[in-house]
């Protein structure tokens, strides 16, 4: 049973189907009404709510705008004396400490060797042999000249003064077959030698 605005609660039920569909044209009509209005409070309610949020997020916005900008107005003299600071007080500290572990860490080089090349070190070698060589046979030859200017005035000082040549040359006790195998400087050479 359907019951009606107007109060009525004791319907015939025979009748019902047709005075149903009657309360039913009418409840339809009620509630097509209700919905109609209801649509429209909701579409209004709506309506305000974007408003009122629209006009709520421009305000923040502007709000919020106006925040970053107060906060970067105090940030950016701080970074300022930050960066200030790191120059002149941080910075040379650093530099200081990097350059003197680099100091400590770097390797000890040795100076670099300066080697001939190896035909200027032989050629060199083979200068100072042949100067030693040349400097003995030149004491060698020194001390033969001495000893023959030796012999020769021991040799003069013991010939006769009168003679021939050939008994000059010889020592006293020579004889002239043994002439023969004395050398240059008059001294006597051992045979088969």
């Amino acid at each position: 049973m359907f019951f009606s605005s107007t109060g009525n609660a004791d319907l015939d039920t025979s009748d019902t189907n047709g005075a149903a569909n009657g309360y039913n044209s009418a409840a339809a009509k009620n509630a097509a009404v209700a919905a109609r209005n209801a649509a429209a409070a909701a579409q209004a309610a709506a309506q305000n709510a974007a408003v009122a949020a629209t006009s709520a997020a421009q305000s923040a916005g502007t709000a919020s705008q106006t925040a970053v900008i107060s906060a970067r107005k105090w940030a950016a003299p701080q970074l300022e004396s930050v960066a200030d600071y790191c120059t002149t007080t941080l910075a040379p500290m650093l530099d200081a400490a990097l350059r003197s572990t680099a100091t400590r860490i770097k390797p000890i080089e040795e100076p670099p060797k300066r080697r001939l090349p190896q035909a200027l070190t032989w050629s060199l070698l083979g200068a100072a042999v042949l100067a030693a060589l040349g400097a003995a046979a030149a004491l060698v030859r020194y001390r033969y000249q001495t000893a023959m200017a030796t012999d020769t005035e021991a040799d003069t000082m013991t010939a006769p003064a009168t003679g021939t040549d050939d008994t000059m040359q010889r020592a006293p006790g020579e004889s002239a077959t043994t002439s023969s195998e004395t050398s240059v400087n008059g001294r006597v050479s051992a045979t088969g030698w």
